[in-house]
Formats: C-alpha cells, sequence, structure tokens
C-alpha cells in the first residue's frame, strides 16, 4: 500500500494581505508585502486503495 503525506505551513501576512499574489499585484506599481509562516499548518495525507489516491482527514 503506497502513502503520501504532505505538510504545508500557515501563512500569516502581516502587511500588504494578498498583494503579492498574481493577478492582484499587477494592480500596483510596487506592492509591499510582509509576511512569515508559522510551524503550524495543514498536514494532508493520502492512501492508495484499488489504483487510486484516497484522501484521510
Amino acid at each position: 500500500m503506497e502513502k503520501i503525506e504532505v505538510f504545508s505551513p500557515a501563512r500569516v501576512d502581516f502587511a500588504g494581505g494578498t498583494l503579492d499574489i498574481y493577478p492582484i499585484n499587477l494592480f500596483f506599481e510596487n506592492p509591499f508585502t510582509l509576511n512569515a509562516t508559522l510551524s503550524k499548518g495543514v498536514r494532508v495525507f493520502l492512501k492508495k486503495e484499488r489504483g487510486k489516491f484516497c484522501l484521510k482527514i
């Protein structure tokens, strides 16, 4: 049985919000953002069953 585990840290926007995300950044000449990541986040487990991957929460 094949298993996949993925972890993505949470992102915190201190300033600028989502100005660094395409296509929003195209509306501003020099967008400024101040971001950080946390050790807390999202962990996803996938397990292969009968030839297909299933999401296990």
